[in-house]
């Protein structure tokens, strides 16, 4: 048992090193994010922030490389205010498997933006999709986007491209920065065993690699809840900065903290003395206009209140 362990190690590390001397090319990106431009300055500035936000969370969850800007600037100004067609000939010129359109418009207090996904292969038809949203907060819709790109990766296994193979061992395009390490995986051929991992490539052991097998599906899955959860936070945030008095009257003390005083002492305290005017001080304090108080919400406060005490 022992002297097969060996040789397939040495099989391996043989592979790898035969490969490192080809020089093999760069791994090239598999999706490209457009917007489309608008003659509003400040829409064109929200849309290449949600652009930013947008690859962060695709290098994050590791499915999808996001191209780089010099290869889109490469294409030169053909694509530059493109229709869907000249978008999905730009991402077929580049290589990628899915490609993202952003267009966005302020309607009234809201700003309203569109994703739409496009998957060009049959490697993730699932991906494809049209989504519309909004908000208030222009810093939020950013977010909201890559929110929307998060979800989108839940379940979505690695799907690889099979560089080199032998008998039982293979070099595979996917690799750390697709959430793979040393260890056993599940596959669409049965259970397979990674040795080594480079940021983007990792050596596969498997039983008997089919002569013909180009591509393989390895059953790992992103952790997109945790990404979700912080773009959450983020959001949450935001509002809580723009409802809130500004930090200018406020010196040394930031959002959360005033919410927390707010509603956990200001109202609960202020209550005591008299019923509701908790809440109509802790609102005032976390710069809620009084005009916009609730009445049930005061009254909410205050039957929270006679159920403390009781």
């Amino acid at each position: 048992m022992m002297h097969k362990i060996i040789i397939s190690m040495f099989v391996s590390v043989c592979l790898w090193q035969s490969v490192e001397a080809q020089s093999l090319p760069p791994v090239k990106g598999s999706v490209v994010l457009f917007y489309q431009p608008s003659l509003s300055m400040e829409i064109n500035a929200v849309s290449m922030q949600a652009i930013y936000e947008m690859t962060e969370t695709f290098d994050r969850l590791g499915r999808f490389l996001p191209v780089e800007q010099n290869r889109l600037r490469a294409l030169g100004d053909r694509y530059g205010s493109a229709s869907p067609v000249d978008y999905k000939s730009a991402a077929t010129e580049l290589g990628c498997r899915i490609y993202t359109v952003i267009a966005m418009v302020r309607q009234g207090p809201y700003y309203v933006a569109t994703l739409k996904v496009v998957s060009l292969g049959e490697d993730y038809p699932g991906v494809s999709r049209v989504v519309s949203l909004r908000s208030a907060i222009a810093a939020n819709i950013p977010l909201k986007l890559s929110r929307e790109i998060a979800l989108m990766h839940a379940g979505l296994p690695v799907k690889a491209r099979v560089i080199e193979n032998g008998k039982n061992m293979a070099l595979c395009e996917a690799g750390e920065w697709h959430g793979l390490q040393p260890g056993r995986y599940s596959s669409d051929f049965g259970r397979i065993r990674v040795l080594k991992t480079s940021r983007y490539r990792s050596v596969v052991q498997a039983g008997q690699w089919p002569a013909d097998r180009d591509t393989i599906t390895i059953k790992a899955f992103p952790d997109y809840l945790r990404v979700v959860k912080d773009l959450d936070e983020k959001i949450d945030k935001n509002i809580m900065f723009q409802y809130s008095v500004t930090p200018e009257s406020i010196k040394g003390d930031d959002p959360e903290k005033r919410f927390i005083k707010g509603f956990c002492f200001i109202n609960t305290a202020a209550s005591l003395i008299l019923p509701g005017y908790g809440s109509y001080l802790a609102s005032g304090y976390v710069g809620v206009k009084q005009k916009d108080l609730s009445i049930t919400g005061v009254v909410l406060s205050v039957a929270l209140v006679f159920g403390q005490l009781t």
